[in-house]
């Protein structure tokens, strides 16, 4: 095997990893953007404290569903419907 039947071996490699490379770059510039606007609609400048509140929000919203089919269960006994 000579060197350019390696070079040729080897191109379809180093073709993925530099389109990797392309992709990790353009998500890198996403995740920063996303992080930018966290932070200024949101006060949020992480990642761990986004999880953070997005676990705080379900646990919210969880109650509040519960409240509502408590409520709903209530009216709808109370008024026979």
């Amino acid at each position: 095997m000579n060197i350019k039947e390696i070079q040729a071996d080897l191109k379809p490699l180093k073709d993925g990893i530099e389109e990797a490379d392309k992709a990790l770059s353009r998500l890198d510039g996403q995740e920063s953007e996303i992080l930018k606007q966290l932070k200024s609609k949101c006060g949020i400048s992480s990642e761990e404290e986004a999880i953070k509140k997005r676990d705080q929000l379900t646990k919210e919203k969880e109650k509040l569903e519960k409240e509502i089919q408590a409520e709903y269960t209530s009216l709808k006994s109370e008024y026979d419907w």
